[in-house]
């Protein structure tokens, strides 16, 4: 298979600028006290079966206790989105967080937590 150079060149630089745009956010995250890691496999208390139906019925904490598990875990940030969720087989409140703005006037800084719907603990943050 015969590549070109144009081709070649134009994939490696999109790398290396997506790569500059997710360390330039995690820096920007750093500079307003924002700690976040990508998540690795989710382990929660509620397993659910792939593919089951996910209804707030089968959570043991409410949108409004995960709610104020994630605005803890990120202080600074507001919600804009909370959705119950099967996530690695467990059952997980996948909340949205926004920082309005990083301390060197950059944009918003989006951040994802996942809340355990079983126990209310907060199971990983990650920049979005």
């Amino acid at each position: 298979m015969k590549t070109s150079l144009p081709l070649v060149l134009a994939v490696a630089l999109a790398g290396c600028v997506g790569g500059l745009a997710d360390r330039s956010s995690a820096q920007a995250a750093a500079k307003v006290g924002i700690s976040a890691e990508a998540c690795g496999p989710i382990e929660g208390s509620l397993p659910v079966a792939d593919g089951s139906p996910v209804t707030s019925d089968l959570a043991r904490v409410s949108e409004d206790d995960a709610r104020a598990a994630a605005l803890l875990a990120v202080p600074g940030t507001t919600v804009t989105a909370v959705d119950l969720d099967e996530e690695d087989g467990f059952l997980v409140y996948d909340v949205d967080l926004v920082h309005e703005g990083s301390a060197d006037g950059g944009g918003p800084i989006e951040v994802d937590v996942v809340v355990d719907a079983g126990s209310g603990e907060v199971l990983c943050t990650e920049l979005d």
